[in-house]
């Protein structure tokens, strides 16, 4: 339960981060209604239910799965069709989606912080948009990067309904069995994976500080 909780996490608040990057570094370049769409469009899936979220995930794969039968047909004749939708990308992916948000508010207040003057002397230098982001931007808004893991990662940990639904056959995570025990009012034993989401959170947190105090940001 400990490892699923920690690797799905993981993968999931790397992918915001991808994600969060890109558009926040694209709305900040490109000052029209097209960055501000953009912008907003991260915000929708906080602010939507988990249970919601995790309808339109399942419609969606299924759908997806369903297209990509003649695919999964030709590596394995025996292969099911709910190939997508019966694995742990489903859950992933609803988890960036749901938590996109928390991500991209820490990254875009790192861009407005280091504004655009830094970026305008590097391209006048002679330096490309790739090159500048990576060189520049980049290390400048370490301390976002690092603050947006950290709120992603300890928020997935303990997402609840978004797993409950979505998750595969037998894969449980911390949240979800502490859940389970509770339900079944086994206080006792629902302290056990409840303490454990407190000191995963906390030692993520802790590890990221001290990266950041080597990192000297």
């Amino acid at each position: 339960m400990l490892g699923n909780s920690v690797v799905v996490a993981l993968v999931a608040a790397l992918i915001i981060l991808g994600v969060a990057v890109i558009i926040a570094n694209f709305s900040r370049l490109q000052e029209n209604w097209v960055g501000k769409l953009f912008s907003k469009v991260t915000l929708l899936g906080y602010s939507i239910p988990g249970a919601v979220i995790s309808m339109g995930v399942i419609l969606f794969f299924v759908d997806f799965d369903r297209k990509l039968e003649w695919f999964y047909k030709a590596l394995n004749p025996n292969s099911i069709t709910l190939v997508l939708s019966s694995s742990v990308v489903m859950l992933i992916f609803a988890y960036s989606v749901r938590f996109l948000a928390v991500g991209y508010q820490s990254i875009e207040a790192g861009f407005e912080k280091v504004g655009k003057k830094f970026f305008e002397a590097s391209r006048i230098l002679g330096n490309g948009v790739t090159k500048t982001f990576f060189r520049v931007d980049l290390p400048m808004i370490k301390p976002a990067v690092i603050s947006a893991f950290a709120l992603t990662f300890v928020d997935i940990v303990k997402e609840l309904p978004l797993t409950l639904i979505l998750r595969p056959y037998n894969f449980n995570t911390l949240a979800t069995k502490t859940y389970e025990y509770a339900t079944d009012e086994m206080i006792h034993e629902a302290a056990i994976p409840a303490l454990l989401i407190i000191l995963v959170s906390i030692a993520s947190v802790y590890l990221l500080n001290k990266l950041g105090e080597k990192e000297g940001i």
